[in-house]
C-alpha cells in the first residue's frame, strides 16, 4: 500500500500518550495513527451498517434499498479482510 505524508495537529497531551503508546507496543508513530484511524473508520461502517439495517427491519419501503446497501456493505468487509 502506497503510503502519504499528512501533517496534522494533535493535543500535546494526546499525542504523549500516543507514543508512548507506540513505544510499549513497538510500532513507530505512523503504524500507531494508522491503525487507529482505520479501526474508527470500521466502527464508523459498522455503526452504517447498523442504522441502515434498523431502517430496513422497521421500515418495509426501506427494504428494497436495504438489500444494495447491505451488498455493499458486505462488498467493503471483503475488501478489509486479509487474505
Amino acid at each position: 500500500m502506497a503510503a502519504r505524508k499528512l501533517a496534522i495537529s494533535v493535543d500535546e497531551s494526546l499525542a504523549g500518550r500516543a507514543d508512548r503508546w507506540a513505544r510499549k507496543c513497538k510500532l513507530s508513530r505512523s503504524e500507531l495513527y494508522s491503525t487507529a484511524v482505520r479501526e474508527y473508520l470500521q466502527r464508523q461502517d459498522a455503526q452504517a451498517i447498523r442504522e441502515q439495517l434498523d431502517r430496513v427491519y422497521t421500515d418495509p419501503a426501506a427494504a428494497e434499498d436495504g438489500v444494495d446497501f447491505v451488498k455493499a456493505a458486505a462488498e467493503l468487509r471483503l475488501e478489509d479482510a486479509s487474505w
